[in-house]
């Protein structure tokens, strides 16, 4: 995904430390006593889980990455599909103030719902910018 997620494995002192970034975990470390120790890196890719034990054995686990509708203003992951009717009434609006129906049909790939898609047509300044 696009988390690059960092874990090093101080093996001397069994510890794991982790940040969101390389960036930051070796901001973090630079300013401890850790800064001297021997360490590695633990590989990470997409999808993959990982599971440490109180004995410090690691399991992994995997699942597929999935690309939600994303919207800055709204970054919840939901599935979402139109009501028909409703969509048809929405193009047929559109269609009479000079949008196309593959216009509307693009704002909804692009993450819009159809009642957003409505108050823009209906004069919410920026919209046509999209066009």
């Amino acid at each position: 995904g696009d988390n690059p997620l960092t874990i090093w494995h101080y093996p001397r002192l069994g510890l794991y430390i982790y940040a969101s970034t390389l960036a930051i975990l070796h901001q973090a470390v630079n300013r401890t006593w850790l800064a001297g120790e021997p360490f590695g890196e633990v590989p990470l890719s997409d999808g993959e889980i990982l599971r440490w034990d109180k004995h410090g054995l690691t399991t992994a686990g995997h699942f597929t990455m999935t690309y939600p509708i994303y919207r800055p203003w709204h970054p919840c992951a939901r599935s979402y599909q139109p009501d028909r009717s409703y969509l048809r009434t929405l193009k047929n609006i559109a269609s009479a103030l000079g949008y196309t129906p593959e216009d509307i049909d693009e704002l909804l790939e692009a993450g819009y719902s159809t009642d957003e898609i409505e108050e823009e047509l209906y004069g919410i300044p920026g919209w046509q910018e999209y066009r």
